[in-house]
């Protein structure tokens, strides 16, 4: 079962896509932009084929188990240029961490002339999206920038 990440749309300061599982649309993303220069937990990941292992023992992971009464969460491996990439919940850039954030809406604001991205429905969206990597099978993310 494939799972596709397509980014559409980057305003230099996040990225937002959509998730499709076999060809079917599943769900919103919202990440760091792209940078020419790596910022440590503000820089995309690059596009590609990644494997997904669900994490339950990370510090993050672990918090979530207590704080938010989910169990694992997806993690993407052999990403080059960056370890502890995480598929995982909050609304705005500054929750990314470098990762992934997954939601049901993107919402757009305008703030002083910008346009700033925020993701809603996180939580209940992670949980889906775990339930079907694990029923699915899912083990790999393809990647594709628009």
């Amino acid at each position: 079962m494939d799972m596709i990440l397509k980014r559409f749309y980057d305003n230099h300061y996040s990225t937002t896509g959509i998730i499709y599982i076999n060809g079917t649309f599943f769900c919103a993303t919202l990440e760091p932009p792209f940078r020419h220069k790596k910022v440590l937990g503000s820089t995309r990941i690059p596009a590609g084929e990644y494997g997904i292992e669900m994490n339950y023992t990370s510090p993050m992971a672990m918090n979530y188990q207590n704080k938010f009464d989910i169990d694992c969460l997806p993690r993407l491996i052999d990403v080059p240029g960056f370890e502890g990439i995480l598929i995982h919940i909050g609304n705005y850039k500054r929750d990314t961490e470098g990762c992934i954030l997954v939601g049901n809406t993107i919402q757009i604001n305008i703030e002083n002339g910008m346009d700033r991205q925020k993701i809603l429905n996180s939580k209940s969206t992670l949980v889906q999206l775990n339930k079907a990597i694990e029923e699915k099978q899912i083990d790999r993310i393809i990647i594709l920038d628009d």
